[in-house]
């Protein structure tokens, strides 16, 4: 690939992951605004299993995205290239996952008990 389209790849797909991330935890948050999944008391668990569904496609376009990108940037073989974008994607995948469960817990704090 030569280097221009390469650098505009990296550009394409790391707008990409930005806008995924940034969806998905908007989403998460909003998820908890909406309802609380855990108990059921508080707001609407029906609206807030809606909005995690919708956040499920921007979590895997940034994770999919993780893996193109540090595909993209290596220098290295194609078999080792690979092993460091999978690496990449299941801790980073992971981290999100996590930071969206956390997101989810602070917006139903913030809507419903900090009022």
């Amino acid at each position: 690939m030569f280097y221009p389209v390469r650098r505009l790849a990296r550009f394409m797909v790391s707008f990409l992951l930005f806008a995924g991330v940034t969806l998905y935890l908007r989403l998460s948050y909003l998820a908890g605004c909406a309802g609380d999944l855990k108990g059921g008391a508080l707001g609407d668990p029906i609206r807030a299993l809606e909005l995690e569904g919708y956040s499920l496609a921007p979590y895997l376009v940034a994770v999919f995205c993780v893996f193109l990108f540090a595909h993209l940037c290596g220098r290295h073989k194609t078999t080792a290239r690979i092993a460091i974008s999978t690496a990449f994607c299941v801790t980073l995948g992971t981290c999100l996952w996590i930071a969206g469960i956390y997101l989810e817990g602070y917006g139903v704090e913030s809507c419903f008990f900090h009022q």
